[in-house]
């Protein structure tokens, strides 16, 4: 049976937690493909100027799991440059 997808809230609720996210969750909490954030753990993405990278761990079958901090790291970044970038008061998705 496939698994539930869970909300951004309940990610971020996650995150807080320590849990380690899979990129597919990643992808719900950046609002972007889960492609998009396996080429991020593989190169890294530029942000507020600087190159930021979000360390994992590979199980032995090959399954990713992303770094609590370095997401919450990124992510936030990433909002500030979002926001920063458009000029407007969009609000981060929760």
């Amino acid at each position: 049976m496939p698994r539930a997808t869970a909300t951004p809230a309940e990610l971020e609720q996650r995150l807080e937690a320590g849990e380690w996210l899979r990129p597919g969750e990643v992808a719900i909490l950046f609002g972007m493909s889960r492609g998009s954030i396996v080429y991020w753990l593989n190169h890294g993405i530029s942000l507020e100027g600087s190159r930021f990278y979000i360390r994992f761990r590979e199980s032995p079958g090959g399954w990713r799991s992303c770094n609590p901090d370095d997401v919450k790291r990124v992510l936030a970044a990433h909002r500030r440059e979002r926001i920063g970038g458009e000029g407007d008061s969009a609000q981060p998705p929760t």
